[in-house]
């Protein structure tokens, strides 16, 4: 079936549309609240995207505050890695 198959293309382009969604949310509509459990931080495996959110940051800078995490898993993966 449709969900038997890992797609991690298909997993990105969701959370992207995802933080999109929540920033437009949270710009445009007064009443949005997050959960009081807040799960969004276990979703999100860290405060820091509701964080951002909330204070008002930009699409563009939650993408880009990941960029230093990325750059080092890439780093620490590349030994693991069999192709180049």
């Amino acid at each position: 079936g449709l969900w038997s198959t890992y797609m991690p293309a298909g997993v990105a382009l969701m959370m992207v549309i995802g933080i999109a969604l929540l920033v437009e949310l949270n710009n445009n509509f007064p009443g949005f609240s997050w959960r009081k459990d807040n799960y969004i931080d276990k979703l999100a495996g860290t405060k820091q995207l509701r964080q951002m959110i909330s204070n008002g940051s930009s699409y563009s800078d939650i993408i880009s505050s990941y960029q230093p995490s990325l750059d080092q898993f890439k780093k620490k993966r590349k030994k693991y890695l069999i192709y180049n």
